[in-house]
């Protein structure tokens, strides 16, 4: 009595890579080809392309991130593989990684990651407590490096306004943001603006002693 054979799975030879961009509106970058190539030695032959900045996605329920993902695979049944450098392309948010793990497992997406050689599912379709236990290891260590990421930056800043230089945002009013090169850097810092200070110093005077002396006048209305 024979048995029936042994299939391989087949994910198709249509892949959606995600790779970084260092903009929104940029439509290619290094990475973004170098991922596309890995995909075409691994068999892959269309490849769709997204760009992710930074920090990865968002939220899952950003539109401008996961969920165009999710609409190209909705709109493209055809494509059922998902390929991506590092697992923090996708989200340094262990929770949101875990969301994106849970709908390609649903919806039965192969899910590539090329610097771990990791791969979601095995040859025959299946996804294991090792491949789920690795993943996870893997999105916790996401997790934590921007933690420490957000800890750096921080203490960056603070060290920046204490030196006076601004790396962006609003500029104060009471003062000009001027550019210079420091330490071989353009960098932008703040300078006083006399004409803004002495208004301020001025409101700072009626509130304090009145306005032409009459303190009981005065309020932060007036």
């Amino acid at each position: 009595m024979s048995k029936n054979p042994i299939i391989r799975h087949n994910f198709g030879t249509k892949a959606v890579i995600v790779a970084r961009v260092s903009t929104p509106s940029q439509q290619s970058s290094p990475q973004l080809q170098d991922l596309e190539e890995y995909a075409h030695q691994l068999g892959y032959s269309e490849v769709k392309p997204f760009g992710t900045t930074e920090s990865g996605f968002l939220e899952t329920d950003d539109k401008q991130g996961w969920n165009l993902v999710v609409d190209f695979f909705e709109t493209h049944p055809d494509y059922k593989v998902l390929i991506c450098t590092e697992l923090s392309r996708l989200s340094r948010l262990e929770s949101t990684l875990f969301v994106i793990r849970d709908y390609l497992i649903a919806n039965n997406i192969q899910l590539i990651v090329k610097d771990i050689s990791f791969s979601l599912f095995d040859e025959w379709g299946k996804v294991d407590e090792s491949r789920k236990l690795v993943f996870a290891l893997y999105a916790s260590l996401s997790n934590s490096e921007m933690k420490q990421k957000k800890e750096r930056f921080k203490r960056a800043l603070k060290e920046y306004k204490l030196k006076g230089i601004s790396i962006g945002g609003k500029i104060l009013f009471g003062y000009d943001r001027c550019f210079e090169r420091i330490n071989g850097k353009n960098r932008s810092y703040y300078k006083v603006n006399q004409k803004q200070k002495e208004e301020i110093l001025t409101i700072y005077r009626w509130y304090a002693f009145g306005i032409d002396g009459q303190i009981t006048k005065t309020s932060v209305r007036t």
